[in-house]
């Protein structure tokens, strides 16, 4: 069973996501690269199916009341980020999942 990190731990960092820009992708990259301070090109190219899944989910914002939030796993970090504008990070202890 996975670990809800967001119920157990206050996230290490809170950004500003802007779903509504035009490639979400390179959007989420430069939020991460900011945080775990590191270039763009350091980072792991997002595997189609998330890159894709934010690019579709965020693009179009929905309507408040059918408002979006996708939490997944990527380079170190459990991501939350929300259609409101909102990405919450969590940085995941070393022997995490």
């Amino acid at each position: 069973m996975e670990t809800d990190y967001f119920a157990s731990t206050e996230p290490t960092h809170r950004r500003p996501f802007d779903p509504a820009v035009r490639n979400v992708e390179l959007s989420f990259l430069e939020m991460v690269a900011d945080v775990a301070d590191c270039d763009i090109d350091d980072l792991p190219r997002l595997w189609p199916t998330l890159g894709g899944l934010l690019q579709h989910s965020f693009a179009t914002p929905p309507a408040d009341a059918t408002a979006v939030t996708v939490e997944f796993t990527y380079f170190g970090y459990r991501i939350r980020l929300d259609s409101d504008g909102e990405a919450a990070l969590v940085e995941l202890p070393a022997d995490a999942d």
